[in-house]
């Protein structure tokens, strides 16, 4: 029961993180908000 929980906690920080770093890039690279959408 424990592992499952820690697992759903990971996942979700990695899902974060990636919709974050999505976020970064799309910002450097000035894309309008539709492509910080798709990005992130």
């Amino acid at each position: 029961m424990v592992d499952m929980d820690v697992f759903g906690i990971l996942i979700n920080i990695g899902t974060i993180s990636f919709a974050v770093s999505g976020d970064i890039v799309a910002m450097e690279e000035e894309y309008d908000i539709l492509g910080v959408f798709v990005l992130g």
